[in-house]
């Protein structure tokens, strides 16, 4: 694939509603597991090792769009890592995750075991309460690159909600960011994602529309009609929403009629054990135009 404007890297910032809607039937959608103990220092010299997932009804996970924050995971890009969930009682959980590393490494799984508490307080924010899953986990299999946990000497976790998106818009601006992988547009450009249901959980479905047409190097980036810029529309089977992650891939026209992709990473900016108050995403995008 060639592309006519190259690359484009950009930055923007999103804020969601900042209520948490809680849903039914637990433990069913977005959660960030956090290891809070029993990692080793190669793994928190980096970050403590993580897991961003979306848990379907009937004990599956969406396996496409499951992240792994673990040095034990080779390779993240296909769907090697398998996200699985049991109800032991009405309010204590087990998921397993689940790692086929293709042989490029050793195979393993995590398992943790936890109690759902709807009420969990935010971190330096007491009036602010998010539903949380925490527990103990331990590792079968190698995981001595990152991780010292076995049955007999588990570790501490804890696994946050976030909510799906399904309806509503989040507003705000794709800027004029230099990344390392490329140039920036021109200048900054307002834009908007409307968000629709999806056709399967995990997935994100909508438009993202933009309150001027963006340019590159002073050529225009996107088709118009009588101005305005033609919106792109979010491609479900592409786009996931799992954890603290969302990845969207927008797709439209340039002004000559080629399909063109906006792609977005988002992450939510969060603490220790990633907890987050508001809901405010940062998206890390670039658009390819294909010849």
């Amino acid at each position: 694939m060639k592309f006519k404007f190259g690359v484009v890297l950009l930055f923007a910032v999103f804020l969601f509603p900042a209520i948490i809607r809680a849903q039914v039937p637990v433990p069913v959608g977005r959660w960030e597991i956090v290891h809070t103990s029993g990692d080793n220092s190669a793994q928190t010299d980096l970050y403590p090792g993580a897991f961003s997932i979306f848990l379907r009804a009937g004990g599956t996970g969406y396996t496409y769009g499951t992240f792994a924050s673990s040095i034990c995971v080779i390779d993240t890009e296909t769907f090697n890592v398998v996200p699985t969930w049991t109800a032991l009682d009405v309010n204590r959980f087990q998921i397993t995750i689940t790692v086929d590393n293709l042989g490029l490494g050793p195979n393993f799984s995590f398992i943790y075991t936890g109690m759902y508490n709807p009420s969990t307080p935010v971190p330096g924010d007491p009036s602010a309460i998010i539903p949380t899953i925490s527990g103990q986990y331990y590792a079968v299999g190698d995981v001595s690159a990152c991780n010292v946990t076995t049955l007999s000497n588990p570790g501490n976790f804890v696994a946050t909600f976030l909510p799906t998106l399904f309806d509503g818009s989040a507003s705000g601006s794709l800027d004029a960011f230099s990344a390392d992988n490329g140039s920036a547009f021109d200048s900054r450009v307002g834009a908007t994602i409307f968000f629709d249901i999806p056709p399967a959980p995990g997935q994100i479905a909508g438009t993202v529309s933009l309150a001027s047409n963006p340019t590159f190097q002073t050529r225009p980036c996107f088709a118009t009609t009588s101005g305005v810029v033609n919106p792109l529309t979010i491609n479900p089977n592409l786009s996931s929403q799992t954890g603290a992650s969302e990845y969207m891939f927008a797709e439209g026209f340039d002004p000559f009629g080629v399909p063109t992709t906006l792609s977005s990473t988002a992450f939510q900016p969060i603490s220790t054990p990633r907890l987050p108050t508001p809901i405010r995403m940062r998206y890390r995008s670039r658009v390819r135009t294909g010849l």
